[in-house]
């Protein structure tokens, strides 16, 4: 990808899209791990509304019967903080 260093924001948001392509094609603990990796390696001060909406997509991405398997998983609860 072609970011430069110190940019943030732009490619939290194709990270994200791609765990919800991810998780589309099936892949879900795939996409539910990389979701969870870009967020925790990304500062605090670099999460604004629009990456949490994101990430909500995310975890709302993965179908409801695997998301009461993972129900208390901390990589999936942490995609709705």
């Amino acid at each position: 990808m072609a970011f430069g260093r110190d940019e943030h924001l732009d490619p939290t948001l194709v990270h994200l899209d791609r765990a919800i392509c991810m998780i589309n094609n099936g892949d879900i603990t795939q996409g539910v791990h990389h979701a969870s990796t870009v967020l925790l390696d990304l500062p605090t001060d670099f999460r604004p509304a629009i990456v949490i909406r994101r990430a909500n997509a995310v975890a709302a991405a993965v179908p409801g019967t695997c998301r009461r398997e993972r129900r208390g998983d901390p990589s999936t609860d942490g995609l709705r903080r």
